[in-house]
Parts: C-alpha cells; sequence; structure tokens
C-alpha cells in the first residue's frame, strides 16, 4: 500500500483527480472525500493518502513531476536574461541612459544581442553604434566594458566589442547579431557598476533613433530605468567618421 503525505495547493490538486472523484460525504474538521476504492483526507493546504489502487499510484507520480516542471520553471525564471525595448528612441552623441543601476543586476554579463533598427539619423550615427557600456555612475570615460559604438570609451583593455553587422546610417538599416565577451563582467564582484545604453558615436551635432532590444545575457533581475546623462568627452568629441 501507499503511504504519503502530500503537501499542495488544493486548486493544483484538483487537476490530477478524474471525472467523478470529487463527491464530498459528510464534512467534518478535515473534510472526508470519497474515492471508490481510496480515502483521501483533506484540509486546505495539506493532503494524507492512504491506498493500495495504482491509479493512486499515477496521481502521485503527476503530482511529483508537476511539482518538478514548476521548480525547474521557477529556476529558469531566476537565470532569465535581461532584455531592454528601445521605442523610437534618440539618442545624441555620446548621450546614455542608465539602463540597470549599480547593484540592481546579479550574476555573470557574458554577452550582449542587439536586434534594432535604425530609424533616423543625424551627422553619421549609424545603426551599430548603439551601445552597451559598463562603467560607474556619474558617467565617464574609462568604464569596464564597451560594446557598440564608433567613439572609444577607453574602457578596460580587451572589453571593447563590436556589433557584427549595422555599418550604415541609413534608415531602416538593421543591427542584429550577438556578441560574447572574452571575459565576463560579475555583477555582485562590481557592485558600484552600472549599464548604460546609448549612442556611442560622440561626434557634435550627430543623433541616432532606435527601435529594438538589446538583450544582457547571463544576468537577471529587471532594473528600474535610470536617468539619462551625457558622457564627459574633454577632447574626444571631435574624432569624426570621414
Amino acid at each position: 500500500p501507499i503511504r504519503a503525505l502530500i503537501i499542495l495547493p488544493a486548486a493544483l490538486w484538483g487537476k490530477f483527480l478524474p471525472k467523478g472523484f470529487d463527491k464530498f460525504d459528510s464534512p467534518d474538521s478535515w473534510g472526508k472525500l470519497t474515492l471508490k476504492r481510496a480515502r483521501l483526507r483533506a484540509c486546505p493546504h495539506r493532503f494524507r493518502l492512504t491506498s493500495s489502487n495504482t491509479f493512486l499510484e499515477s496521481i502521485l507520480m503527476k503530482t511529483i513531476l508537476a511539482i518538478g516542471a514548476l521548480t525547474a520553471a521557477v529556476a529558469s525564471a531566476a537565470s532569465a536574461d535581461v532584455t531592454y525595448t528601445l521605442t523610437n528612441q534618440t539618442f545624441t552623441g555620446f548621450n546614455f541612459t542608465e539602463a540597470a543601476t549599480a547593484g540592481s543586476l546579479t550574476g555573470t554579463l557574458t554577452g550582449a544581442s542587439i536586434d534594432v533598427t535604425l530609424n533616423a539619423a543625424v551627422n553619421y550615427t549609424y545603426a551599430d553604434d548603439l551601445c552597451v557600456y559598463v562603467a560607474g555612475s556619474p558617467l565617464a570615460l574609462g568604464g569596464m566594458l564597451q560594446c557598440g559604438g564608433f567613439s572609444n570609451l577607453n574602457a578596460t583593455p580587451g572589453n571593447r566589442y563590436y556589433w557584427p553587422n549595422g555599418g550604415s546610417s541609413t534608415p531602416g538599416t538593421t543591427s542584429i547579431g550577438t556578441v560574447n565577451f572574452t571575459t565576463g563582467i560579475n555583477m555582485a564582484a562590481n557592485p558600484t557598476m552600472s549599464v548604460w545604453i546609448g549612442n556611442g558615436y560622440g561626434a557634435a551635432g550627430t543623433s541616432g533613433t532606435w527601435t529594438g532590444t538589446i538583450t544582457l545575457i547571463g544576468v537577471n533581475a529587471v532594473p528600474a530605468p535610470g536617468a539619462i546623462a551625457l558622457l564627459g568627452l574633454v577632447g574626444l568629441a571631435g574624432r569624426r567618421r570621414r
């Protein structure tokens, strides 16, 4: 015979009972549920099952599998990447938004994906100038990582990356692809680092407007949107495309 204590919400338990297995006898402090050859004693959140019915074995197995699936789903959600959506978002030269404030992400940033369309451009901003920049706050040169953008933000040596396509300022140009970072950034080990998204081309009078998404790979927790900031250039803004 099977003797098992199943801890399960009553609403979920009902999904595993066949039609006709829902008739209650006289109510008491537990509530007695007649299951033909089985007897189930129920309280709102606990069920004590005693039976030798092989059908109840299948119920027990389905319950265990359901709990396992639910646990897997929660674990998957906890380790999900973080995606930012832009809709007709305009950034002037070296203009960034603090997409993830310091301490708001966990995990290790191992890469980034881009899927955007350049809707409009002024003074040669390209689709692939949309930039992911990991740096402290307030925003300044010399951050930990730069992905995208024509201008050099002086990130840690070896941590400058480029999107695989999107090198045009023609409206309608797309930039789509994934970049895997050689060295990941452990966000917990760098609690002062924010993630900024903006225009990585710093020429005077330039701007770009994008629609699409940027996904940070390997991190979780959805950050609150931060403030817009203008990167201090001090002499770097003069470099232009020719």
